[in-house]
This record gives C-alpha cells, sequence and structure tokens, in this order.
C-alpha cells in the first residue's frame, strides 16, 4: 500500500480504492482486534465520562495477563533476573563514568524497595524485580492534513525494562491500551486511564 496521496481531477487529495477498503478493513476496536488474532486474553471494560458527554467504554487489556504472558517464557523470565543481578554487581564493581543502560543510572542504583533494601538487590530469595517505562502519543487517524478532522487517538504503550534494548519493544512484549478519542483528553483527565496499570502496580509494590 503506498503512503502517497495523490489528488484527483478537481484538485482534491484523496486515498485510491485500494488504499480506502484497507483502511475500512482495519479493526474499528480492540476488541475486534483481539477477536482477528484469536487472542483470548482478559479485557476489563470501563466507563468513561467527559463532561458533559455520555458515557463512553474504555476497554483495557489486562496488566496481569501481560504479565503471566511474559512470565510464562523461561528465557524472558531469566533475562528479567539478570538484568537486576548485572546492575547489582555492576554496583558493586564501582560502575563506569559511561552509562548505557537504564539499571546503571542513578536513580536505580540508589532506589530502595519496600524491604529498605536496594531494589536491583533481589535478596536470598531471588525476588523478581521488574521496571517499567510507559509512553502515551495521540495521533490523527485520518491524517494530518489540513482538510483532515480534528479528531485524535491515544496510544498508552508499556514495556518492561528489565528487558534487552533488542527485544525490549518487540509487539509481543508491550502492553497496549487505546485511547478511542475522539479528541485528546486534558492532561488532568489521564490519571483515570493509568489508574489500573497503578493499581496493580501498588499491590506487586506492596505485596512483592
Amino acid at each position: 500500500m503506498s503512503v502517497h496521496i495523490k489528488p484527483d481531477a478537481e484538485g482534491i487529495y484523496s486515498y485510491d480504492e485500494m488504499q480506502k477498503d484497507i483502511l475500512n478493513d482495519l479493526p474499528s476496536s480492540l476488541y475486534t482486534s483481539m477477536n482477528r488474532l484469536n487472542l483470548d486474553g482478559k479485557t476489563v471494560l470501563y466507563a468513561a465520562c467527559p463532561h458533559p458527554r455520555p458515557i463512553r467504554p474504555f476497554l483495557s487489556y489486562s496488566f496481569l495477563d501481560y504479565l503471566a504472558r511474559l512470565l510464562s517464557t523461561p528465557e524472558i523470565e531469566r533475562q528479567m533476573d539478570q538484568s537486576c543481578d548485572e546492575a547489582l554487581n555492576w554496583k558493586a564493581k564501582g560502575g563506569e563514568d559511561f552509562v548505557d543502560n537504564v539499571f546503571h543510572g542513578t536513580l536505580i542504583q540508589g532506589f530502595m524497595g519496600p524491604d529498605g533494601k536496594l531494589f536491583i538487590d533481589r535478596g536470598s530469595k531471588k525476588r523478581m524485580r521488574l521496571l517499567f517505562g510507559f509512553s502515551l502519543d495521540f495521533f490523527p487517524p485520518h491524517g494530518s492534513r489540513k482538510r483532515s478532522s480534528s479528531a485524535s487517538i491515544g496510544v498508552l504503550s508499556v514495556y518492561c525494562l528489565n528487558l534487552p534494548l533488542t527485544i525490549r519493544h518487540a509487539p509481543q512484549n508491550i502492553y497496549i491500551s487505546v485511547i478511542t478519542g475522539p479528541k485528546a483528553p486534558h492532561q488532568e483527565h489521564l490519571n483515570p486511564y493509568l489508574r489500573p496499570m497503578v493499581d496493580i502496580g501498588v499491590i506487586g509494590w506492596e505485596r512483592g
């Protein structure tokens, strides 16, 4: 599919028929996408109610299911543990002037866990310590041309920083949640969309 949009006889830019067919065939919801891919992961349906509009649904994929899927691969689990062990050894050796790993940064090297010890220190019981990063970006689903609508869709992605860079952002290793719009919520209204993951994080922090 070509990404170029050419003008018609009247000079109006629009998609050709093949592009329109492809766009029409794209799933319009997370539920549809999961059905087409035969994914049976657990989802949770929340209600989003931006005043004064009626309540609309926000479908979120279960973060616990995502985490369970990651940990179901022995090699992935080994790499997650290895990142903490190597970071702790790196600190014991005095570190280096050049840092190219988030686990070697000042914040993580001095960050204390709920037990009062270094977060990267898995202790004698070899508890798993997981560190996550997230990004949130909004984009116009209909393109950014002058005549396109002002609709905006948000994509929230969460990724495990314990994983090597080579696989950290691989599609199968990323948690995705979609904020359907039609417009990007104000900054003060973003927290409810983040809350499902934060609540799970709090449980993991307190219980280990």
